[in-house]
């Protein structure tokens, strides 16, 4: 009988010979090259479209969250009657007067110019009064849309509160016969929010969405300073993009300039 033996290095070099029978042998520089112009020619076709498709989803999530705020605002200014944004002031803005029915404000505040979102300051503003979207007038402060619209505390100040149902239900009969009278026989206004979830985040490209409230006063939108009427338009507003502001703040008629976004509020000639 004739045995077969193999030494443990002849059975090592078969398992390896086994291995490089299965898997064949390297790559030629010929074979990654072709390989390398094939990816590089699939990269210039496909790129383009997922760039656009980031894009489109982009300004699509910029559109929502213009239209969110929109909704916000309004359903904010019937809940609570006030017409305008409060920066200081008590928030039980309506009370009985002397024993009169006639709501009046115990403790004055004046109205914002701006509410902003989370994000950056866009660049630019040279296109008319643009640039009190970066800089607002002295005097008429900015807010965040969270203290107004998700936390009810004007300025970051929970006493400064816009009065809710729980205030109502709390008033004596004179302040009950006040609210009913700013919006006709058992009308309650008051904050009830949450209007928008928090936190109101930035735009798709890193910026403030912003509001120009300051145009909801007809005192401070009209060209008398009086309520003789409106001349400016109310609008939710985003640079858009290019990240540049293009559109201007004061604006009767707003179409947005460049690739800006906007939702309008309310129109100038109403």
């Amino acid at each position: 009988m004739i045995t077969c033996t193999f030494s443990h290095s002849d059975s090592a070099r078969k398992r390896r010979g086994r291995w490089r029978h299965v898997d064949g042998r390297g790559f030629t520089l010929v074979e990654v090259t072709i390989i390398l112009m094939v990816l590089s020619v699939l990269s210039l076709v496909l790129l383009p479209g997922l760039g656009s498709y980031l894009r489109d989803a982009r300004l699509a999530r910029a559109r929502g969250d213009l239209d969110a705020i929109h909704k916000a605002v309004v359903r904010f200014l019937q809940d609570t009657g006030e017409g305008v944004f409060r920066c200081i002031g008590n928030g039980n803005r309506a009370t009985a007067d002397g024993g009169s029915d006639a709501p009046s404000s115990p403790e004055p505040f004046y109205t914002l110019d701006m509410l902003i979102s989370d994000g950056d300051t866009p660049d630019g503003g040279d296109v008319g009064d643009g640039w009190n979207w970066r800089e607002p007038w002295s005097g008429h402060p900015v807010d965040t849309l969270a203290n107004h619209l998700v936390k009810n505390t004007p300025g970051h100040d929970p006493s400064a509160r816009y009065r809710t149902p729980a205030d109502i239900y709390a008033a004596g009969p004179g302040q009950q016969v006040a609210f009913a009278i700013q919006a006709g026989t058992g009308a309650r206004f008051a904050w009830r929010g949450p209007y928008v979830s928090a936190p109101v985040r930035s735009d798709p490209w890193g910026n403030r969405y912003a509001v120009n409230v300051r145009f909801l006063d007809p005192g401070a939108d009209s060209a008398t300073g009086d309520a003789a009427g409106y001349l400016y338009d109310v609008f939710v507003f985003s640079a858009g993009p290019d990240e540049e502001i293009d559109t201007p703040f004061s604006i009767d008629g707003v179409v947005p300039g460049d690739d800006d976004l906007i939702r309008v509020i309310s129109g100038g000639s109403r």
